[in-house]
């Protein structure tokens, strides 16, 4: 489904006096919308949508972030289903709203654009968990990867509030990156889907150097190992 662009206008006020420059509005970022339907192989988890996926209104949009590499790298589309048209290879970030019936989707923890994620309170990051939790619900969904450790310290933090016999530090210090395991895993796959699987990836975010490419990678075709063994392609749409 092709997608509006916003169009954005940044007017230099450096000219203008303290009081004027009060008095003008500030740019607002729109938000962008998951994209998510039925029985999907696996949804991509971002912190909240940066200002170049605000602009375009599409998932991973900025030309540094490594998401789209490494999806095409890992041949996520083809390992979810069986035949796809020749349009989406290489899959660029146009494409996401395009590929829900190919089994992937796209939602993020906080949906309100931001330049940085730091620009979002704690308050805020607890109080869309149960949104997330529903959406992979409705979405039937197998794997769920979120892309950047800091969005999986949200979820951990929000059941360690629910379960006060599980502290934050002693899950965190068990943390490994990929498939999560452990009473906070087994929490939230109590609350959405019996079968669900939950993965961890480093933030593809071109800032983030945490570990090489090639780390990356085995990550990636280690999610993708894992739909194929989770059950059959979708059909041929």
């Amino acid at each position: 489904m092709k997608r509006s662009l916003e169009q954005f206008r940044c007017d230099d006020d450096a000219t203008l006096p303290p009081s004027k420059r009060q008095l003008k509005p500030k740019p607002e970022f729109k938000d962008l919308a998951p994209s998510l339907g039925d029985n999907l192989k696996v949804i991509f988890v971002g912190f909240n949508p940066g200002h170049q996926s605000s602009i375009t209104q599409h998932h991973y949009a900025h030309f540094t972030n490594r998401f789209w590499k490494l999806f095409n790298q890992a041949d996520i589309l083809h390992t979810c289903c069986d035949d796809v048209p020749d349009k989406f290879f290489p899959t660029k970030p146009e494409h996401d709203y395009d590929l829900v019936p190919f089994g992937v989707g796209f939602t993020d923890l906080v949906l309100r654009c931001t330049r940085r994620a730091d620009e979002l309170s704690e308050e805020e990051k607890i109080a869309n968990i149960e949104r997330l939790f529903r959406e992979f619900r409705e979405s039937d969904v197998a794997h769920v990867a979120f892309i950047g450790k800091g969005i999986w310290e949200v979820v951990v933090r929000y059941v360690c509030a629910k379960q006060p016999h599980l502290k934050y530090r002693q899950v965190m210090a068990d943390f490994e990156w990929g498939v999560q395991r452990g009473q906070v895993a087994e929490y939230v796959v109590a609350q959405c889907h019996p079968t669900m699987k939950m993965h961890v990836f480093p933030s593809t975010s071109g800032l983030v150097t945490a570990l090489s490419n090639d780390e990356r990678l085995k990550l990636w075709q280690r999610l993708a190992e894992a739909i194929k063994q989770s059950g059959p392609k979708l059909p041929v749409t």
